[in-house]
């Protein structure tokens, strides 16, 4: 987890890695990448203030920040292969000047998720680095970023007032992670 505020403070989870076989790896980048855009259409459409409802320290701003800084820190590492815990003040998140206004930051936003997506893409899921999963690959994050991308995509709806829908093979598998 990112704080809301930066990027900085990172918190490690342990998550099952291992994706069931309804839940592939193209189907995951596919998802990820209409969720990414659902965010970003969402927090255009509302001011950057705007309350998150399921994140009640959160506004829209703070709920692209942090998802942007995600795509950002897992994409370097997945590009990088890492084999090791990361140090997350070695990645560059390239942000906005401070005093930017919200349209630069879902500018960044997007460039980070088009960014990740591209990672992923290129990327076997079976390629060895370094997860705090179960399992030590790349399909651990491909399955993770899926997850993060739909729950954050969900926040910034509810905070649009735009309903939602989760595919049932995407559900189950966001239960079972």
């Amino acid at each position: 987890r990112i704080a809301p505020g930066g990027c900085g403070t990172l918190e490690f989870m342990s998550i099952a890695s291992k994706p069931p076989s309804a839940f592939t790896h193209q189907l995951a980048l596919t998802k990820t990448e209409d969720w990414a855009e659902q965010l970003a259409t969402s927090a255009e459409a509302v001011p950057w203030t705007t309350p998150v409802p399921a994140c009640p320290d959160w506004d829209v701003g703070a709920l692209v920040r942090h998802t942007g800084c995600v795509h950002r820190f897992v994409g370097s590492l997945v590009a990088d292969r890492v084999s090791s815990r990361p140090d997350p003040e070695t990645v560059h998140f390239q942000f906005p000047d401070s005093d930017a206004e919200a349209s630069a930051w879902i500018a960044w936003y997007r460039a980070g998720a088009a960014k990740l997506l591209a990672t992923l893409d290129d990327t076997p899921p079976e390629t060895l680095m370094w997860a705090w999963g179960e399992g030590q690959y790349a399909g651990f994050w491909w399955r993770r970023m899926a997850h993060e991308t739909l729950v954050h995509a969900i926040d910034a709806r509810q905070a649009a007032g735009r309903p939602f829908h989760i595919d049932p093979v995407v559900a189950i598998d966001t239960i079972d992670e």
